[in-house]
């Protein structure tokens, strides 16, 4: 019989990567504006595959990014697996993402119809993005294996339009 896989907010997951390195992120909450889907934060620290970090050091270190995900979906594909659970803070806040009406429309390698909003709040339509908003992460439900790539190399493997 297969067994029920439960995700919690808080749940800590922990990641195989290229050369013997492994990194960490966390489950921190769901974005009903984004199709409900979960959203973690991805910790920046990578460590070799025999280290056995503390949960409370993993989730205290730098955030890398954060982005949309079926953590689920991750763990039948054997890309990470649990390793705890530490409480998320009720102050905690929202990341920002952006995201562009031209995604998916394969002539278009530079938009100008960007959006951008935080996770549980209203999508604002801002057109062309100023320099801070081209650090927001992309908003977009990625697959597991785009987290593990993204990890492994800083960016994500599939296109999307770049900004002006």
């Amino acid at each position: 019989m297969a067994r029920r896989i439960v995700v919690k907010r808080g749940d800590v997951f922990e990641v195989k990567l290229n050369n013997n390195k492994k990194g960490y992120f966390q489950f921190i909450m769901l974005d009903t504006t984004q199709l409900n889907s979960e959203v973690i934060r991805v910790f920046k620290r990578k460590y070799e595959i025999n280290e056995n970090p503390n949960l409370n050091d993993i989730i205290e270190s730098d955030i890398d990014f954060y982005a949309h995900v079926i953590i689920k979906f991750g763990i039948k594909m054997n890309l990470w697996r649990k390793i705890g659970n530490i409480p998320i803070s009720k102050n905690i806040t929202n990341p920002s993402f952006r995201d562009t009406k031209d995604y998916g429309t394969s002539n278009i390698e530079v938009s100008n119809k960007w959006f951008k909003w935080k996770a549980n709040e209203s999508f604002i339509e801002v057109g062309i993005l100023n320099e801070d908003e081209t650090k927001l992460d992309i908003g977009i439900v990625v697959t597991p294996l785009d987290i593990v790539d993204k990890m492994n190399t800083g960016k994500y493997n599939f296109v999307y339009p770049k900004y002006l």
